[in-house]
């Protein structure tokens, strides 16, 4: 793979550098970004640890590539400046081993806490004193008329 740098550009604000790349290589697929950086990283003497690459744009058909990377003066700016990445959920293993505790936590609760059953009774008692209403038959056309 080779790599020559169209553009370098100065960003003394956030303490990094931002360069342009077109890449030549051999091969069907385009190179990855960790084998871009481990090629940075030797042509502009900076750590792995520093660079970011933003972008990578495949030319189809062609053994070429246009890229964008960034390379920052350290791994405390790089971490002050760019967004860090989501925690992932836990997984369902994970997830499973971590049910057991909570169990433990309901078993240390006292058994004598009072259930529900007197606002369970309550609630029948209502339902039965509630008288029920008659409902009113409207007279049909022939009650009517005989009227």
């Amino acid at each position: 793979m080779d790599i020559t740098i169209t553009e370098k550009k100065e960003n003394p604000t956030l303490s990094r550098t931002e360069i342009d790349l077109k890449l030549s290589f051999i091969g069907d697929t385009t190179p990855s970004k960790e084998d871009l950086k481990k090629e940075i990283a030797k042509s502009e003497k900076a750590s792995e640890d520093t660079i970011i690459i933003n972008s990578i744009y495949n030319a189809f058909g062609e053994g070429s590539a246009a890229a964008h990377a960034t390379i920052y003066k350290s791994k405390a700016d790089l971490d002050r400046v760019e967004p860090q990445p989501k925690k992932e959920a836990p997984k369902e293993g994970e997830a499973a081993k971590e049910a057991p505790k909570a169990d433990a936590k309901a078993e240390e609760k006292p058994a004598d806490t009072p259930k529900e059953a007197p606002a369970e009774e309550a609630k029948e008692e209502s339902k039965k004193e509630a008288p029920k209403e008659e409902k009113k038959e409207e007279p049909t056309k022939e009650e009517e008329k005989k009227e």
